[in-house]
């Protein structure tokens, strides 16, 4: 009966531990990346990085629930950590731009594969351009983005 009890006790010692290691462990959904591309349109202030006009690519990599690693590649390369929002769903994936004066500051990604929107880190440059733009002359465009599972 001792033996028994041992035994029981060290198989539910088993399975919490497996349990437990489940639900820290990501699942393989969450560790893929999601790729894409889009163009730009013109000179466009991305973070700390000025990217040309011209065609993009870029990966997303799921690291937490509160972050996500974006890489963008083409004529010019940026990379950073961003915090998903609350945002509205959409059918289409697109990236937001602020534009003045033909030079315009990428402001948030939503991608509808993830169902989140991605706010973009504003730079100190970016700011100042922003503020110093009529504010009538601040058009948004919505960008169409494609993504590759």
């Amino acid at each position: 009966m001792v033996m028994n009890t041992k035994r029981n006790v060290a198989g539910l010692a088993m399975v919490a531990v497996v349990l437990v290691a489940a639900a820290l462990t990501p699942s393989v959904a969450n560790a893929q990346a999601m790729q894409g591309k889009f163009n730009l349109p013109c000179t466009t202030y991305w973070a700390n990085a000025v990217l040309p006009a011209g065609s993009y690519t870029f990966t997303i990599r799921h690291t937490s629930e509160k972050a996500n690693i974006i890489e963008v590649r083409g004529a010019g390369r940026v990379r950073h950590m961003s915090l998903p929002i609350l945002g509205k769903a959409a059918d289409k994936s697109w990236l937001m731009l602020a534009e003045s004066n033909g030079v315009a500051v990428a402001r948030s990604l939503y991608i509808t594969e993830l169902g989140r929107t991605f706010r973009l880190p504003e730079s100190k440059q970016t700011k100042e351009l922003l503020a110093k733009s009529q504010p009538l002359s601040i058009e948004l465009t919505k960008i169409n983005v494609a993504a590759d599972e």
